[in-house]
């Protein structure tokens, strides 16, 4: 959510590998994308809510549409979902797009398209832009700005044009990075292709893909190979590339035929694979990380390089990482930790009891502790989600559902809640492997209350409390509002804290070493919440609060069945803040959990 707007629980979902048909997701965002580029073009509202209508079909459908395709079961059976709409998403699962999505794109400028990054600007907004003042990209829009004509439209005002230039910079970068969830697949396709030439004996994706970071520039490969020729061939040919920008025998650069918000371009090195280790290290930086290195390997007359770890003009073992790093007599260092300088320890000061932590992995979560149902603004119901976490291995879960201010997304007042709370009862009878805790996803409003009366959230076995709204207010009123939350008995865990959106919205401004400590004096948990485009707490942030004592939970925030699966990018997170298992409280059982709470 955004302070009154509607964003997608998890973004567009990443491309399918290569030669499998696009999943529901791609299938939803596809035609929102073509029902919001109808609205700019003001076609008739009818089609539009049509698209927006079979978008959520999609989004919320158990089974994949190709699956039901196949086993001749028509499209038009689903709701909304009429005759040219299924044709359309037959075309889609089979070619990746269909024709009138790439009509609607063609009509569109890009530029114009790229305003709906920016917040508060909706499709029926940048329509107007684009048709009544004839802007088609954001230097343009910064002109109407300053000129005050985008002030004079109606529905708009200077405290909007504010708010757009605020956050051009944001979705400027935005436009120059995609999000991990986007370029991890293609980065792995890519790699899958490169593994299967003759003579390649590895290959990974480096760079900020390795380092797991939050957003992503260019795709990076470093592969090991006998043959470097055929790795570049392989690569070079994958059906993802349109051109070859610049190529040699061990390297190549090449730009991407994909969707708007995923990596435009790639590059791969091949090395000699008793070189490997090396080429991994360089490739996977970050360059501090690397500088680090280099300067344990240089008293011991050692130059890293792209042909491997040299000594005298003598290539010394270096196939591995493992094998770099134990001449520079220092610990391995996950590459989740090398973003910068931090963890080049000396094995000697390891065996003094310092050293790097054994990092919290994805089969160390035991329990999601935020997830939504049909109740709000789900996809799946109470049965659907616990089965989901269930073949996840996770033993306990949290519905928490949106309390009554977010209204768009069906929010539950205190009845209704109750009631809700009724079926989740009933539905841990029915679903033996995996409790379900009665939990409440609860507004911190604007006005520094809290949106559900406390007898109602007494009776919770789990509350999470969020900023949605207002996220743009003055500092000392955010730090009211979650000072509120924060001291409430109540409130067991603080989601999303930020509230920020990755390349799209920035967080509220929180004084953070004053929220760290009350979280910590209160005992309230923290939330890394997983959606790829959220991952808030930022990785700094987490940090600074394990090393407060303050335990941190790893949720998914997931909106229907699939996205469970989204713990991956939240551990992800966790283990570039350098998370153990111990700080992190859901790889503990329920009653283990349970004992931290206040």
């Amino acid at each position: 959510m955004t302070d009154g707007s509607a964003n997608a629980a998890d973004g567009s979902p990443p491309p399918p590998p290569a030669g499998e048909a696009p999943g529901n997701g791609t299938i939803a965002a596809r035609l929102t994308e073509l029902a919001d580029l109808l609205e700019i073009a003001d076609a008739n509202p009818f089609r539009v809510r049509a698209y927006r209508s079979a978008a959520r079909t999609f989004k919320g459908l158990a089974e994949p549409a190709a699956a039901l395709l196949a086993a001749g079961r028509p499209l038009t059976e689903l709701q909304g979902v009429g005759k040219d709409l299924a044709a359309n998403v037959a075309t889609l699962l089979e070619s990746g797009t269909f024709p009138s999505l790439e009509e609607a794109r063609d009509a569109v400028p890009p530029g114009v398209r790229t305003m709906l990054r920016l917040p508060g600007l909706g499709p029926k907004k940048v329509g107007a832009i684009y048709r009544d003042l004839g802007v088609k990209t954001l230097e343009g829009l910064e002109a109407a700005i300053a000129d005050g004509s985008l002030a004079g439209l109606p529905g708009f005002g200077k405290k909007t044009g504010e708010k757009v230039l605020a956050n051009l910079a944001l979705v400027r970068e935005g436009i120059a990075r995609s999000l991990l969830a986007r370029s991890l697949p293609i980065a792995e396709s890519l790699a899958d292709a490169v593994r299967a030439a003759p003579g390649t004996t590895a290959c990974e994706p480096v760079g900020s893909v390795r380092r797991r970071a939050e957003s992503v520039g260019d795709v990076d490969l470093s592969a090991a190979s006998t043959d470097p020729d055929a790795a570049v061939e392989a690569f070079c040919t994958h059906p993802l590339v349109a051109e070859t920008l610049s190529r040699t025998h061990r390297t190549a650069r090449v730009r991407l035929t994909v969707d708007p918000g995923r990596p435009t371009e790639a590059e791969l090195v091949v090395n000699a694979p008793e070189a490997w280790g090396a080429g991994l290290i360089l490739g996977t930086g970050s360059k501090t990380h690397v500088a680090a290195l280099r300067d344990w390997l240089s008293p011991a007359g050692l130059t890293l390089t792209d042909a491997g770890l040299i000594r005298d003009g003598v290539l010394i073992d270096s196939a591995t990482e493992a094998a770099v790093y134990a001449a520079a007599g220092v610990a391995f260092v996950p590459p989740e930790l090398r973003e910068g300088g931090n963890g080049v320890l000396r094995v000697a000061d390891l065996e003094q009891g310092g050293g790097l932590p054994t990092l919290v992995e994805l089969g160390d979560l035991r329990g999601d502790l935020h997830m939504h149902t049909t109740a709000s603004d789900g996809a799946g119901t109470i049965r659907e989600m616990a089965a989901a976490a269930k073949a996840r291995g996770l033993k306990y879960i949290a519905i928490t559902d949106h309390s009554q201010r977010v209204t768009m997304a069906n929010g539950l007042n205190a009845e209704r809640l109750r009631a809700h709370w009724r079926a989740i009862d009933a539905a841990n009878v029915l679903t033996p492997g995996v409790r379900i805790l009665k939990g409440i996803e609860c507004d911190i409003l604007e006005d520094a209350t809290l949106d559900l009366p406390d007898d109602v959230l007494a009776d919770a076995d789990w509350v999470v409390a969020v900023l949605h709204y207002g996220l743009s207010q003055p500092r000392d009123q955010i730090m009211k509002r979650l000072t509120t939350a924060l001291e409430s008995p109540h409130v067991d865990c603080i989601g999303h804290p930020s509230g920020r959106l990755i390349g799209k919205r920035p967080g509220a401004d929180i004084n953070w070493e004053a929220f760290l400590d009350r979280a910590a004096a209160t005992g309230t948990l923290l939330e890394i919440n997983a959606a790829p485009e959220r991952l808030d707490l930022s990785a700094e942030h987490a940090r600074e609060a394990a090393n407060r004592g303050i335990p941190i939970v790893i949720n998914t925030d997931a909106h229907a069945p699939g996205a469970v699966g989204a713990a991956t990018w939240g551990v992800y997170q966790a283990r570039r803040a350098g998370l153990t298992a111990e700080q992190v409280a859901n790889t503990r059982d329920w009653p283990g959990l349970k004992a931290l709470l206040k």
